[in-house]
């Protein structure tokens, strides 16, 4: 059979509906038969390569474009041919090596092209494999763009893992002084508090206290900076059991406060152990912290999904927040109340945030005061 003129006849029948089709993509579409002779150059081609169609019509790649890898190509097409079913490949190679022109201009910054390759097989009316059209589709600025943003990825990573050495570097070198002044004013206390009157004794204590407060504080900077630079590892997170281990936890606070945390039956989510736990420490914990005077504490948690998210419930009855306050004390270093009334540095329900935001997700407060509040977070569902 003369595959040439049978299949020029072929595709003849049909150009009305097929060529006008294909001469509309935003894609290099050629048509060859076994030999590599070209049966078909579709317009895109034609204008990115210079080439018209009747330059290339019946001329074999190899002497188009002498840089193909012809028996590889060879290969390809004579695969397609025998088994009658699609094939694809990639390529990616240096500017002008590539074999098949490029659909846009290259430029100095460009150091290779990438084009997918998707070779289709065409039958005749006997259902035999006439011809292959081969589909060229240029993935050079989508490469560009992905290594772009993993170059970026990259320098993000060594600047996280810088600011976190520096992160603990600083809080050694801050927190060596406190140490300091806090074990010389306890030696100053014990050995010569009897020289000293009750407001003296009373001066060292809160040198102590104060020493001790910036060390909290110190740490809680800390690990606010660790969880925004640290690389998170998602898995199943089973909040049954990270339930449970912060009842564990709390369970001496519990006790002394007469308290109780109430934990329904509770999902599982995707997310970082680590940062989920501490999340729920201290939100169940500010739940007990922040009690009312006129009755024991009680805290229950709870969660509810719909399409895309879970959402997390922590509610109290508690003192309850103003609603001027309600964005306010995700603040860092924001606090509502003196030391003397509750103990704390101003720095967990930032950290809260910071974990929330890390998942992708939001963290809101319902309260009134008197009335207890409702602490939410909402995550995906993954």
């Amino acid at each position: 059979m003369n595959t040439l003129s049978e299949g020029s006849n072929y595709l003849r029948l049909t150009d009305s509906v097929w060529e006008s089709m294909v001469d509309q993509l935003n894609q290099g579409v050629l048509v060859v038969d076994d030999k590599l002779r070209v049966l078909f150059w579709n317009r895109f081609l034609e204008q990115s390569s210079s080439m018209k169609r009747g330059q290339v019509l019946g001329r074999e790649l190899s002497a188009l474009f002498p840089e193909i890898p012809t028996n590889w190509l060879k290969r390809k097409i004579a695969n397609v041919f025998c088994l009658g079913s699609y094939s694809f490949a990639s390529w990616r190679q240096r500017p002008y090596v590539f074999p098949f022109p490029s659909p846009r201009p290259l430029t100095g910054d460009c150091q290779y092209m990438r084009q997918d390759v998707t070779f289709f097989p065409l039958f005749d009316a006997e259902k035999d494999v006439m011809a292959v059209s081969i589909t060229l589709t240029d993935r050079t600025e989508e490469c560009l763009r992905e290594e772009e943003l993993q170059r970026l990825n990259n320098a993000l990573s060594r600047s996280n893992e810088e600011l976190d050495k520096f992160a603990s570097l600083a809080s050694h070198d801050l927190k060596a002084p406190l140490r300091t002044i806090d074990s010389f004013a306890g030696i100053l206390e014990s050995e010569y508090s009897h020289l000293l009157d009750p407001e003296g004794r009373l001066y060292f204590q809160h040198l102590q206290a104060g020493a001790r407060r910036m060390q909290t504080m110190i740490d809680g900077i800390l690990s606010l900076s660790r969880v925004q630079t640290k690389v998170l590892e998602p898995t199943d997170v089973d909040l049954n059991e990270v339930c449970q281990n912060v009842l564990l936890d709390l369970s001496e606070t519990v006790q002394e406060s007469g308290g109780r945390i109430i934990f329904d039956d509770m999902p599982t989510v995707v997310g970082e152990l680590s940062l989920l736990r501490q999340l729920l420490m201290n939100l169940v914990g500010n739940g007990l912290k922040y009690r009312s005077a006129e009755r024991a504490p009680e805290v229950s948690v709870r969660a509810f999904q719909d399409q895309t998210s879970w959402t997390v419930e922590v509610e109290d009855n508690g003192i309850g927040i103003e609603s001027r306050f309600h964005q306010k004390i995700f603040g860092l270093f924001e606090r509502l109340h003196s030391v003397e009334e509750f103990s704390g540095t101003g720095i967990g329900l930032a950290l809260c945030l910071k974990i929330v935001e890390r998942h992708q997700g939001q963290l809101w407060v319902e309260s009134e005061p008197g009335e207890g509040s409702i602490f939410s977070f909402r995550i995906p569902r993954g």
